[in-house]
C-alpha cells in the first residue's frame, strides 16, 4: 500500500559515539536501564563494572579522584577533560586531585623512574631528583662513601662561582667544615636571592615552580659539574 511521504513515521538515528556531546557520552544507559559504554555499547551490570571496562578497554579515560574517589569516565583528550585536569590539579598518571599546582608537582615526582646517580661512584643508589640525592649524602649515614653535609658545603663554597649560590658572610665557615645552628641559611638562590639552609634545599627550590631558576640551568649546571668533580677527587685513594 502506498503511503505518502509526509505520513511516514520519522526514524531518528543516533549519532556515532564520538559525535555525542561529552555530557551524553559519559552518562549512557542501555534499554534495560543499566549503564553502558557509549563508545562500544558494552552493557555493564553497574557503574563500578562500567568504569572497570573503561580502564581495561580504554574507551574512556577514568579519573580516579572524581566522584569522591569512585572515579569517572572522560573522553580522552577532550577539551572538557583537560579543563578538568587544569581546574582540579589532576595527576594524569593516577587520577588523584590536589589543592594546588605546587602539590601536584611534588606528587608527580613519585611517578618518575629513579635515574639520578649518587655523586659517590662507590654508591649504586639512584634517585628521582637531584635534591633527593643530596639529602642522601647530607645525612652522612646513608651512603657508604662517607661523604656528608660538611663535605658538600665545603665543595660548594670552594667553586670560583660560589658567590652566586653562597652567602658572602658564610663562605669562609663553609670552607672550614663548620657546622651551623638550626635556622642559619648559608646558601641562596642565584635567581631570586632566597636564603636556604642546605645545598639540597637549593636544588629542591630550583625544582619547584616558585622560582625562575632551573636545576639544569646554566648556573646550577656548573655547580653540579663541580660537585661531581670534587666528589670523585674525595674518593680517590
Amino acid at each position: 500500500m502506498y503511503i505518502p511521504a509526509h505520513l511516514k513515521p520519522r526514524i531518528s538515528q543516533a549519532p556515532p559515539a564520538f559525535d555525542l556531546p561529552f555530557r551524553s557520552i559519559s552518562k549512557q544507559s542501555s534499554p534495560h536501564g543499566r549503564p553502558s559504554c557509549a563508545v562500544c555499547r558494552f552493557e555493564a551490570y553497574d557503574r563500578a563494572r562500567l568504569l572497570n571496562h573503561y580502564r581495561e578497554e580504554g574507551c574512556l579515560v577514568v579519573c580516579e579522584g572524581c566522584s569522591g574517589g569512585a572515579g569517572k569516565g572522560w573522553v580522552r583528550d577532550s577539551p572538557e577533560y583537560w579543563e578538568h585536569v587544569s581546574r582540579e590539579h589532576v595527576c594524569t598518571e593516577c587520577g588523584r586531585h590536589f589543592n594546588s599546582d605546587s602539590n601536584l608537582r611534588h606528587h608527580e615526582i613519585t611517578h618518575r623512574r629513579p635515574t639520578i646517580k649518587c655523586l659517590a661512584s662507590t654508591c649504586d643508589r639512584k634517585f628521582t631528583t637531584y635534591g633527593g640525592m643530596l639529602i642522601h649524602l647530607e645525612a652522612g649515614t646513608s651512603c657508604a662513601s662517607g661523604i656528608d653535609i660538611l663535605d658538600l658545603n665545603k665543595s660548594a663554597a670552594m667553586c670560583f662561582q660560589a658567590r652566586k649560590w653562597v652567602m658572602r658572610e658564610y663562605r669562609d665557615a663553609l670552607r672550614s667544615h663548620e657546622r651551623f645552628e638550626l635556622g642559619v641559611c648559608p646558601f641562596k638562590c642565584p635567581d631570586c636571592g632566597h636564603a636556604l639552609p642546605k645545598l639540597s634545599s637549593l636544588f629542591m627550590h630550583a625544582a619547584s615552580p616558585s622560582c625562575g631558576v632551573k636545576v639544569n640551568g646554566a648556573v646550577l649546571k656548573k655547580l653540579k659539574r663541580w660537585l661531581w668533580k670534587v666528589c670523585i677527587a674525595l674518593l680517590l685513594p
